[in-house]
């Protein structure tokens, strides 16, 4: 018998491809239901810039979805499958990305012609 691993067991690799791959779920601001939920950087719903995260948060285009609730901040939405196994799902509308940090330029070294390891960037 295999048993599956605890985190004291994992590397971090292991630990951080598991994180990816575990879902985030939150509680609706609206209505209370438990739901997936995700974070959309346009103030529209269902519409993305990334083909491929816009299908991860809001579900295959054809996929009929029904507005559980909406604020104008949050979106709560279900994908109808067959009334019983429906992906609810909770989406945090204009969600602006942190700045990535500024890198400060280090001051070059003057280009000596007469030393030997003026190319090397020690």
């Amino acid at each position: 018998m295999i048993l599956p691993k605890t985190k004291a067991d994992m590397s971090e690799t292991e630990e951080l491809q598991q994180q990816d791959v575990e879902q985030v779920y939150r509680f609706c601001p609206i209505c209370g239901q438990r739901s997936a939920y995700y974070e959309s950087p346009l103030p529209e719903p269902f519409t993305h810039y990334d083909a491929l995260e816009g299908l991860l948060i809001w579900g295959a285009f054809s996929a009929p979805k029904e507005i559980v609730c909406d604020d104008g901040n949050y979106i709560h939405f279900k994908i109808l499958v067959d009334g019983v196994n429906d992906s609810h799902r909770l989406v945090k509308l204009n969600v602006q990305p942190e700045p990535l940090p500024q890198i400060v330029p280090q001051p070059q070294k003057e280009y000596d012609p007469t030393d030997p390891y003026a190319d090397l960037p020690f």
